[in-house]
C-alpha cells in the first residue's frame, strides 16, 4: 500500500480495474494480442489483485472497437465470474466509454461505446449486439454483493 507515499490500509476501501484488449504487452516491445498463448486470463489479474490488497475490485474501465464491442464484453463478464467463483469479491464492470467519439489525436470515429456520435440532429443509436450482450450477462451473473458484504467478503 506504499507507506512511503502515504498509503495505508484504511484509506483503501475499493480498487479500481481498468483493462482492455490491448494492456498486455512485452516490456519495451509488442502488444501480446488476444488469443496469443503469452496472454493471461483476466481472471488471474482479478484474483491477483483481490490477493495482494485485499479489498474488492471494480472493473472500472473496459471495452473494445467496433465489431469487437460485443465479443469483449462476453470475455470480461465470464473472466469476472471466474474469478468471483474461485473467491474474488468484484462489485461490477463499467462499460467506457458509454459513447463512441472522435479520436482524441486524429479525429477518426471511435466506435466503442454503447452509444453511437450524435448525427446531424443530436440522435445517437444503440449498438444493438453490446446492448444484447449485456443483457444475456446481467442474466448470467450472480446478483453482485453490496459493498458492505463485499468488505467483509475481502477481510
Amino acid at each position: 500500500m506504499a507507506p512511503e507515499l502515504g498509503g495505508q490500509p484504511d484509506l483503501l476501501d475499493i480498487v479500481g480495474v481498468n483493462f482492455y484488449p490491448h494492456n498486455q504487452w512485452v516490456y519495451r516491445g509488442a502488444t501480446i494480442p488476444f488469443g496469443h498463448h503469452a496472454y493471461r486470463a483476466f481472471r488471474d489479474m482479478l484474483l491477483e489483485i483481490h490477493a495482494r490488497y485485499g479489498r474488492p475490485l471494480l472493473v472500472a474501465e473496459t471495452g473494445a472497437e467496433a465489431s469487437a464491442r460485443a465479443a469483449w464484453m462476453h470475455y470480461v463478464c465470464g473472466e469476472v465470474r471466474a474469478a468471483q467463483h474461485a473467491g474474488a469479491a468484484i462489485l461490477g464492470i463499467c462499460q467506457y466509454p458509454i459513447l463512441d467519439y472522435p479520436g482524441w489525436d486524429n479525429g477518426r470515429r471511435c466506435e466503442v461505446g454503447l452509444l453511437s456520435m450524435p448525427d446531424n440532429d443530436g440522435r445517437r443509436t444503440v449498438c444493438t449486439a453490446l446492448s444484447e450482450e449485456i443483457a444475456r450477462q446481467r442474466l448470467l451473473m450472480d446478483p453482485l454483493p453490496t459493498p458492505a458484504r463485499a468488505m467483509a467478503h475481502a477481510r
